[in-house]
């Protein structure tokens, strides 16, 4: 009985999870293209994988973005989750608002941010105003067609839709805090920041581990904003991992060569979170 509850649950993970996850391992050892008979080829995608200047390029835009985004991933969430934690009229439009764009389509959020930053958009709208009150000459960015700009554009887009989810995530760890500790602590004349140093940070540690793992994570598997803002460009200002794979998959249809760079990327993603883990373990001990 408990496995025919069980098997639609396993069927979805057979059908959808295992066999791609098998077939995917199986066709990067190819040259698989639709429609064409395929060739085994060894190691040959992977080698290439590791010498393709594209995935050069991109993983130095990757790490770039992981850089900025993960700081800001766990520092303004924090921020955030303390309001949150709080009692007072209209907390529930507060928490309502601040998820909002978390539950919206990365597409729409997108797509709303390539009319804010246009040359004619409200960022230089108010940009000339401000340079307009000292007299100054302002020229408009072109925000998503400037090496220089397009990748803090992006992360802007990325910091804007997550950091509800990751305040809500903070808002579980923080309502965990024991109150008789924020008490003692204050009978014992620590003041806020000793507080939030000595004793909330400790205590929400786990739930910090786990936004810097997700937000790592989601970092490295940068898309939706850069395939429907800029699609890598300009250049390869924001070409990132998996905007590669699905080009050589989708574009080019390298299905063998983009399972390779995918699979790559996975075992990658695995280290990491299992370096992250154990990183976590040995702070606490």
């Amino acid at each position: 009985m408990a496995y025919l509850f069980l098997a639609p649950a396993l069927l979805g993970l057979i059908i959808f999870l295992i066999i791609p996850l098998v077939w995917g391992i199986w066709i990067s050892f190819t040259d698989f293209t639709p429609g064409r008979p395929s060739t085994f080829v060894g190691l040959e995608n992977y080698i290439r994988v590791f010498t393709d200047p594209i995935v050069r390029g991109a993983t130095v835009v990757v790490i770039k973005y992981a850089l900025v985004v993960i700081p800001f991933l766990v520092v303004v969430p924090l921020l955030m989750a303390f309001p949150l934690n709080q009692d007072f009229r209209g907390i529930g439009i507060y928490r309502a608002g601040v998820y909002f764009p978390h539950i919206v389509s990365m597409v729409v959020v997108a797509t709303m941010f390539i009319y804010i930053y246009r040359s004619d958009g409200i960022i230089n709208q108010l940009l000339w105003r401000l340079f307009g009150l000292f007299g100054a000459e302002f020229e408009p960015i072109s925000f998503l067609k400037s090496s220089s700009w397009a990748l803090i554009a992006v992360i802007f887009v990325t910091v804007f839709k997550s950091s509800g989810y990751y305040a809500i995530l903070y808002l579980a760890g923080l309502q965990n805090v024991p109150g008789e500790l924020l008490e003692a602590a204050q009978i014992d004349g620590a003041n806020w920041l000793q507080r939030l140093w000595y004793v909330i940070l400790p205590q929400i540690r786990p739930m910090s581990t786990l936004i810097i793992i997700v937000a790592t994570i989601g970092s490295l598997k940068l898309f939706g904003e850069v395939f429907v803002m800029t699609n890598g460009g300009p250049g390869l200002a924001t070409q990132s991992l998996m905007l590669t794979v699905y080009q050589q998959a989708f574009q080019y249809f390298r299905f063998g060569y983009a399972s390779a760079l995918a699979i790559v990327m996975t075992v990658f993603i695995l280290m990491l979170s299992w370096l992250s883990l154990k990183m976590s373990e040995w702070s606490q001990r």
